[in-house]
């Protein structure tokens, strides 16, 4: 997810120092920036369907138009970024929407008729 703000102002640089210096290396990087931009925004809109909170079953890195938690806190303006974040460098996060936190591990769903 950081990847997205990080490469799409590069991209936009890229783009307007190319189209100034009319340099065809930097149009096609900033073409492939883009490029690379919009597929790692689809990926993420695949695989963050499945991240949901345990408790509420609200999805922490889509934006479901409710109403946030009191103590959900932004980070450069975003409530995802402070969730990743959180996730890379606490290993737990706090759900934006009812305010649980949850440690990232791996829970093994029960098998029935076993």
């Amino acid at each position: 997810m950081l990847l997205i703000y990080l490469t799409l102002p590069i991209a936009i640089g890229l783009l307007g120092y190319g189209l100034i210096s009319k340099d065809s290396v930097l149009l096609n990087s900033a073409l492939v920036s883009f490029g690379f931009a919009l597929f790692y925004r689809i990926l993420i809109y695949i695989l963050s369907g499945r991240l949901k909170c345990p408790l509420c079953h609200g999805s922490t890195f889509r934006n479901m138009r409710c109403s946030r938690h009191r103590t959900a806190k932004k980070l450069l303006g975003s409530y995802r970024a402070r969730v990743t974040v959180s996730i890379l460098f606490e290993g737990s996060f706090r759900c934006p929407y009812c305010g649980e936190t949850t440690a990232m591990q791996v829970r093994e769903r029960a098998r029935r008729g076993v």
